[in-house]
């Protein structure tokens, strides 16, 4: 009974983690890029973009050509606004 006990602890734990690392942040796909040297930080999006809809569309415009694959997914721009703490 007591070694059930500790696989079924285990199965939980492992499925835990994996279940939470596929819900990561959406900032930590942008993160990478966007550390201040090679574009603009949390803090200066956060402070140059009032709201989420306004940097959604900034992001759309970009003319970096790293952002092509990230204009096309409006959702995860959307979370990342909010990761970022617009509203």
């Amino acid at each position: 009974m007591k070694e059930l006990s500790i696989v079924m602890c285990v199965f939980c734990c492992v499925n835990f983690c994996c279940r939470s690392s596929v819900f990561a942040a959406a900032w930590d796909k942008c993160k990478g890029c966007h550390n201040g040297n090679l574009a603009p930080d949390q803090k200066s999006l956060k402070d140059k973009y009032p709201t989420v809809k306004k940097f959604v569309e900034a992001a759309k415009k970009a003319d970096d050509p790293f952002m092509d694959g990230f204009k096309k997914d409006e959702k995860l721009l959307k979370e990342v606004a909010i990761d970022i703490g617009l509203k």
